[in-house]
């Protein structure tokens, strides 16, 4: 009876310690709730939540915003050198270039990297630069979260660096372009579409960037949510780039870079944190 006794109290110990367990790796997908309910996660080994089917969506659909921005930026880049447009080229040269190396030394040496990667050498973490300025970082990382499961913060964090380093002020010198010379004699044919479409292209980028930056702030968010969010932040970037550009063009030739300046300050203050207390 003493031996069965004490059976009993190892198997209940044991059951309680295994309880414990499941409680510890599952109260991070009942954080998770708010991405759409909770999320199941696997006992045993210990994996975390799976990401739902919307955000995966969503992931797909900001990489192929972000590969559709670039790619037109480098296009417009190419057409002010093809027109000999040294101004115009000078500026959009410098906002691409300038965004790619500021995010890749932010995520590689900056406040960017990571908790686990603190380890890293020297070496490593300019493989890790090159990596992203040459933009395949953003490809590894919507692999990981829409075929492996991954967390979503390192891809929202590379959208965000891409929106408000390259997007918005790059859409500013865009319709600064259309205004003053894509309409002239001796702009080429496809300088106008070519121009526009990179623009709008430019607003879709830094509104689902805006969006999915909130998307880790808020506690309950859906696909319909980041949408509207996505639609707002676009038409509030859209008529804040158009007025900006027009001041650029009264005070040209040297108003864009004051323009360009304050751009930049108004895209931190539209993703601060807001005060505390």
């Amino acid at each position: 009876q003493v031996e069965g006794r004490a059976n009993s109290g190892r198997q209940a110990a044991s059951i309680d310690c295994s309880v414990h367990r499941a409680t510890l790796r599952c109260s991070g997908a009942w954080s998770m709730a708010g991405r759409g309910g909770f999320q199941p996660c696997t006992l045993d080994e210990g994996v975390g939540p799976a990401l739902p089917r919307w955000e995966k969506s969503i992931v797909l659909s900001a990489l192929l915003v972000h590969v559709a921005d670039v790619g037109l930026d480098v296009l417009v880049v190419l057409l002010f050198f093809s027109s000999l447009q040294w101004g115009f080229l000078l500026s959009s040269a410098t906002v691409v270039l300038g965004a790619w190396v500021v995010s890749g030394l932010y995520v590689s040496f900056g406040s960017g990297s990571s908790a686990g990667n603190l380890g890293e050498t020297s070496l490593e973490r300019i493989q890790r630069f090159l990596l992203n300025f040459t933009q395949i970082q953003i490809f590894t990382e919507a692999y990981r979260c829409i075929f492996q499961g991954g967390e979503t913060d390192y891809f929202h964090t590379l959208r965000l660096l891409e929106a408000l380093l390259e997007s918005a002020p790059n859409a500013l010198v865009q319709l600064y372009a259309l205004v003053l010379w894509a309409g002239s004699s001796t702009a080429p044919a496809l300088a106008v579409p070519l121009l526009r479409l990179s623009v709008f292209a430019s607003f879709a980028s830094v509104g689902l960037g805006l969006a999915m930056w909130e998307q880790k702030v808020q506690f309950r968010a859906s696909c319909g949510y980041i949408t509207g969010v996505a639609l707002l932040r676009a038409f509030e970037v859209a008529s804040r780039t158009l007025t900006l550009a027009l001041f650029a063009a009264l005070t040209h030739p040297f108003g864009v870079w004051w323009v360009l300046a304050l751009d930049y300050g108004v895209m931190v203050l539209i993703v601060a944190p807001p005060p505390s207390g």
